[in-house]
C-alpha cells in the first residue's frame, strides 16, 4: 500500500522547514533572532535553527588562504572564522534580520553581544573587512585595524571583492 496525502505532506512540511531554517529562508525584515551562535564561516551564525549573515562584514571564504609579508600563506578564512568564535563563544547575541534572504542565501542581520554590535568588533580583529558604505562604525573600526596592524593587515590577502558574492 503505498503513502497517503497526509504523511506525504507532513513530510513535505518537514523538508520545508528545514530547507527553510539552513538556507534563512522564511526569515523576515524586522524579525528577532536570539540564542547562543553556532559560527560557521567568519560572516556566517546559527542561531536557534536560522542562519544569518552579519551586515557590513566581508569575511574571506573559509578555505581561502592569503600570505605572510614574507609570502607563506596561512588560513585566513579559517582564522576569521575562529576570530568570529572567539567572540561569540557562549555567549546569548541578540540579532535583528535587516534584510530578506535571496534564496539560498541567509539574510543579512544585525547582531549584538550586549550592547556591542557584533559586527564592530570581529571588524576590529582585523580578520574580516567592514563592506564600504554600510556604517561609519565598521568604516572606523576598520581603518584602526589597519593602522594596528592586525588579522589581515599583517600580510597579504586578495581584494575583498573577489573573495564571494555579495550577499
Amino acid at each position: 500500500m503505498g503513502r497517503s496525502f497526509p504523511q506525504t505532506s507532513v513530510v513535505a512540511t518537514v523538508f520545508a522547514a528545514v530547507v527553510m531554517s539552513v538556507t534563512g529562508l522564511g526569515t523576515s525584515a524586522g524579525e528577532a533572532v536570539r540564542g547562543i551562535a553556532v559560527v560557521i564561516d567568519g560572516q556566517t551564525l546559527e542561531i536557534g535553527g536560522r542562519r544569518v549573515t552579519l551586515e557590513g562584514i566581508l569575511a574571506p571564504p573559509l578555505a581561502m588562504d592569503c600570505e605572510t609579508r614574507r609570502g607563506k600563506p596561512y588560513p585566513c578564512g579559517g582564522l576569521a572564522r575562529q576570530a568570529l568564535s572567539d567572540i561569540v563563544e557562549g555567549k546569548p547575541l541578540s540579532c535583528t534580520v535587516a534584510a530578506t534572504a535571496k534564496a539560498g542565501v541567509p539574510p543579512l542581520a544585525v547582531c549584538q553581544l550586549g550592547p556591542f554590535l557584533l559586527s564592530e568588533l570581529v571588524i576590529s580583529t582585523g580578520r574580516v573587512m567592514a563592506r564600504p558604505g554600510v556604517s561609519e562604525r565598521y568604516d572606523k573600526a576598520a581603518r584602526a585595524a589597519q593602522l594596528l596592524g592586525e588579522g589581515l593587515w599583517k600580510g597579504r590577502f586578495p581584494p575583498p571583492e573577489t573573495w564571494r558574492a555579495a550577499p
